[in-house]
């Protein structure tokens, strides 16, 4: 394999959501990509990239035009003294701050596109990013940009627990499991944000419906929203429903304890701090993969859930509507539906790429993007490389030396040089044919 190509990666945040899950699980799957990292805020994603070994800085970057523009001039300066073959902006904030960076110091940048937030800025990042990669294939529409393509959020490589070890995994973390026949329980899986609609699943078990159900609810808070567990927690006991309502905290890898459940819910609304639908529900998708059930909100989730005239793999409800949730729920206590659903949810998910096709995607966009295509692929046969040359003297060594590394043939065409171009490919042919005899290299053709 040659060098891999060398990536500065700017991230929006410090926290674990959905963007950063998918960077992280493209980068475990590659050894294309020599990476490192910044980010522009504090957070557990830091002490991932530390336990990959990967460098990581952080700049903690305000919303103001003034702290972008820092940042940006300090990344610019970074990537001046680095000289990265490209850049990837994981966020629209992120690609905020690298597309005025790398266009002053020469650097091509490409950026991922996750969600729909801040679409007045989509004409404006489509024209100063080289290329764009998004998560689903509505937000590559959404992106504006001529040359973006899908790179989807990755199917979980691996299997999920056995249910029984999963509902152990979810006891160990914290979470009240019924030991009767009857109780069911729902997941939810997110940073606790207001517009994931966590009180909503809260809400739905004090509603008809809702009597026989738990609720089993796996995130922690992040910085933006520091009292969303506390407000969500005094929720649940105005409810009366306290008692079947447990908060977990983060669990890595939350996709192995879905078979736990008896449903999960996708449940995101529009709020004033975020009226948009979700990117791509990456837990819909490891819910389906596991045969459980989803309840989620108009948008790209539900398109694939409840596909119109076709077989459902969840119920679509309306955005922050409770009572229609404890209906879907009433509807989910029954085990055949549970099972029919979950059947057409494996089968809609069954194709989906996986964390090695999907980080195979992303390397060759940022190679190419670099203007390198080639850099970071294994490969053991020789090939041709052509080139043509007139009056190049002067350059011709710094040409070859690093071609004739390669061990490949080297066809050199003269167009009529007139300086001592010939001569020095005539040296490089008679140094490459008296090398080596016990080992001949790949045939060559000097021309």
């Amino acid at each position: 394999m040659n060098r891999p190509l060398r990536v500065t990666v700017v991230t929006n945040a410090g926290v674990l959501g959905g963007a950063e899950l998918w960077l992280l699980s493209l980068l475990d799957s590659t050894d294309r990509l020599d990476v490192d990292v910044v980010m522009l805020g504090e957070g557990p994603l830091g002490e991932q990239f530390c336990r990959r070994g990967v460098p990581c800085v952080t700049r903690p970057t305000g919303r103001t035009g003034a702290a972008v523009a820092a940042s940006a001039m300090s990344l610019a300066r970074r990537l001046r003294a680095a000289r990265p073959d490209v850049v990837l902006a994981n966020g629209i904030k992120a690609a905020c701050v690298c597309a005025p960076a790398a266009w002053l110091t020469g650097v091509r940048c490409v950026w991922a596109k996750h969600d729909y937030t801040h679409p007045r800025l989509m004409k404006l990042l489509a024209t100063l990013t080289d290329d764009c990669v998004a998560t689903a294939e509505g937000l590559v529409l959404a992106s504006l940009h001529p040359r973006a393509v899908l790179v989807p959020f990755p199917a979980p490589e691996g299997t999920a627990l056995p249910r029984e070890a999963a509902r152990r995994e979810l006891l160990r973390h914290g979470a009240r499991l019924g030991a009767g026949p009857d109780e069911s329980l729902l997941l939810t899986v997110s940073r606790l944000v207001s517009n994931k609609g966590v009180d909503v699943a809260i809400e739905a078990l004090a509603r008809p419906g809702g009597e026989r159900w738990r609720l089993a609810v796996v995130g922690g808070e992040a910085p933006t929203e520091p009292g969303e567990q506390s407000r969500l927690a005094k929720l649940a006991a105005e409810a009366g429903v306290s008692d079947r309502v447990d908060f977990t905290g983060w669990i890595p890898d939350a996709w192995r304890i879905i078979p736990a459940a008896d449903a999960v819910a996708v449940l995101t609304k529009p709020t004033p701090a975020m009226p948009y639908p979700e990117g791509f529900g990456a837990v819909a998708l490891e819910a389906m993969r596991s045969a459980v059930p989803v309840i989620t909100t108009p948008g790209p989730v539900a398109d694939r859930v409840a596909q119109p005239g076709a077989a459902h793999a969840g119920i679509a409800v309306p955005p922050g509507d409770c009572c229609e949730v404890g209906l879907a729920l009433r509807r989910l206590t029954d085990g055949d539906t549970r099972l029919a659903m979950g059947s057409v949810g494996q089968r809609l998910t069954a194709s989906h790429p996986g964390p090695a096709e999907c980080a195979g995607r992303l390397a060759q966009v940022l190679s190419e993007a670099a203007r390198l295509p080639g850099t970071g692929l294994t490969g053991t046969a020789p090939v041709s490389v052509v080139t043509t040359v007139l009056n190049e003297a002067g350059t011709i060594d710094r040409l070859l030396g690093p071609l004739v590394e390669d061990g490949d043939e080297i066809v050199v065409v003269d167009g009529g040089s007139t300086d001592d171009t010939a001569d020095r490919v005539e040296a490089w042919a008679s140094k490459d044919a008296g090398s080596c005899p016990s080992a001949p290299l790949p045939k060559r053709r000097w021309r």
